[in-house]
């Protein structure tokens, strides 16, 4: 049995979304690689390009949902597997999902991948063998899946005609670890990371869902959920999004929204100044720090793009924000934690985009959990 040529499915990966691009739509090209490799693994004849994967793709949705999605559009083809899950394959399950996060997640650095191999519990065997982290973690994750009938060369070529393939340019802005993606969960990283993991799975861990809701209940009473494990702290967010999403009621929303961009905001104040650069970026926010002549003329160390900032700004009381500024060349120039500020508003603003755009999830475990949530939310 052949195993999927990770070169050849990367290229076809970068098609789909180049084409995206052109409709104007968004397509997180790791989740759409997990949908193609598990609609590979379980349809091992059938050629993938038989599914429109642009077309039916929606960037609203979860992993979960969007893996419904396309089997209430394609069902003629197997998106599940009809093995029986005991603990022994949802443990491998875990497993397996976290190694392919290992190698696909990028700029995780070496304490990242050591936290997450500490979750696969390897982590003792990684050192027994003296072996770099991340080298161990990339070899160990080798999938087992298999191609198409057709030979990879005519597959292949066929892909290079949607895409040229690049060299990707060395990373200038520092990487993203584990905790950054805990501390920022809005990130684009973020999220794929935490759509790896399957709803259902996650509904069954009791542990986890005491947490989320008690992480919930502290939030909207307006105190930020506390920093602890960062895989956790990750998953607790996205189950917390989901159940807030099916409660209809905008003070929740925003009370969870403002909490958690305060969370943000936090971990950005402790963060140095190449990871505020590398969350910017992310979530397309124009701003730049200034070089040492700019910061000495102007008196401040960063500058935002004028458009960005009155569009932040918008949602900030106080009227030091909408008194002159300093502006220059269509840049407003602001101090450290006027930036951060401005971040943590924008991740507030994505996150009640979320929320608002939520589709209802017909789960009988989550409603069960709204309406506990729900009860015990006293709002004032």
């Amino acid at each position: 049995m052949k195993a999927i040529d990770e070169e050849i499915l990367d290229a076809y990966v970068r098609s789909l979304t180049k084409a995206a691009e052109y409709q104007n739509k968004f397509i997180n090209p790791v989740e759409l690689k997990a949908l193609i490799r598990r609609f590979m693994t379980l349809n091992t004849d059938i050629d993938p390009r038989v599914i429109d994967w642009v077309g039916v793709w929606d960037d609203r949705l979860t992993y979960t949902e969007l893996l419904e999605t396309f089997q209430r559009n394609y069902p003629m083809y197997r998106w599940y597997s009809e093995k029986p899950i005991d603990e022994e394959a949802f443990k491998h399950a875990k497993r397996s999902k976290l190694e392919t996060l290992l190698r696909e997640i990028k700029d995780l650095d070496e304490e990242s991948l050591r936290e997450l191999i500490q979750e696969l519990g390897e982590l003792s065997k990684v050192e027994q063998k003296q072996e770099p982290v991340a080298q161990k973690a990339v070899q160990k994750a080798a999938p087992t899946q298999q191609m198409p009938t057709q030979s990879d060369d005519v597959f292949k070529k066929e892909v290079e005609k949607d895409v040229t393939l690049t060299q990707p340019t060395p990373a200038t802005t520092p990487k993203i670890t584990l905790r950054v993606l805990a501390g920022v969960p809005v990130l684009l990283e973020a999220r794929a990371f935490a759509s790896a993991f399957e709803v259902s799975e996650l509904l069954e861990n009791n542990s986890l869902i005491e947490k989320t809701k008690k992480r919930l209940q502290t939030s909207v009473k307006g105190f930020p959920w506390p920093f602890g494990d960062p895989l956790e702290d990750l998953l607790t967010f996205g189950l917390g999004m989901l159940i807030v999403s099916q409660i209809r009621d905008r003070r929740v929303w925003e009370r969870w929204a403002e909490a958690e961009a305060r969370r943000i905001e936090a971990f950005l104040n402790l963060s140095d100044n190449g990871i505020l650069e590398a969350v910017w970026t992310d979530l397309i926010i124009r701003a730049e720090r200034c070089n040492p002549e700019e910061e000495r003329r102007t008196g401040f160390p960063f500058k935002i793009h004028v458009t960005d900032y009155f569009r932040l700004v918008k949602g900030i009381e106080g009227v030091e924000w909408r008194q002159k500024r300093t502006v220059s060349r269509g840049w407003v120039y602001v101090h450290r934690t006027e930036l951060i500020r401005l971040l943590s508003e924008e991740a507030k603003s994505r996150i009640l985009k979320k929320l608002e755009t939520a589709p209802r999830v017909q789960i009988k475990m989550v409603q069960k959990i709204v309406e506990e949530v729900r009860q015990t939310l006293a709002l004032t």
